[in-house]
């Protein structure tokens, strides 16, 4: 559901769906910077031979993945900033028994929460997106990574002299 989905529902059910967006973007935010973080791990504790194509795809996938979840962070951080914005401006717009001039400044805090509220949804949908698919590389470079070790069980590791 997005923001222009609400515009009709009665002020108690935005409110509901304000709070649930914002507690979905949240829990987003730290699947993220947990995917985030395992990756780093992954790719750090890994031994990654460049001369196995098995091995280097692993490592390819890896880091596109470390990429593709460090976005999903920023848009993450991104998306609170612009709630936070977007609800100083649905707080200045509520307000009540103005004269003229605050009337247009009230407009223009509605304007402004209407259009934060719509880049909402946009960050919300980019940092969905890019969580999935970091994590579909995560999982593509461990699956690599396994293919890998079951290819070359037994073989002597490289750079062993013995």
């Amino acid at each position: 559901m997005q923001a222009d989905d609400s515009e009709g529902a009665p002020a108690h059910w935005q409110s509901v769906i304000r709070a649930q967006f914002t507690s979905a973007g949240y829990v987003m935010l730290a699947l993220s910077v947990a995917a985030l973080g395992f990756q780093m791990v992954f790719v750090l504790n890994a031994q990654f031979d460049a001369g196995d194509p098995w091995q280097r795809a692993a490592l390819v996938a890896a880091l596109l993945s470390l990429l593709v979840l460090f976005l999903s962070v920023a848009m993450g951080l991104f998306l609170v900033l612009n709630r936070v914005r977007d609800l100083r401006a649905t707080l200045l717009a509520a307000g009540s028994g103005a004269t003229e001039s605050e009337i247009r400044v009230i407009e223009g805090n509605q304007r402004l929460s209407a259009k934060l509220g719509r880049r909402s949804w946009r960050l919300f949908w980019f940092q969905l997106g890019a969580f999935g698919f970091g994590v579909f590389l995560a999982a593509v470079a461990v699956t690599l990574s396994v293919i890998a070790a079951f290819l070359s069980y037994g073989e002597v590791p490289p750079g062993c002299d013995i």
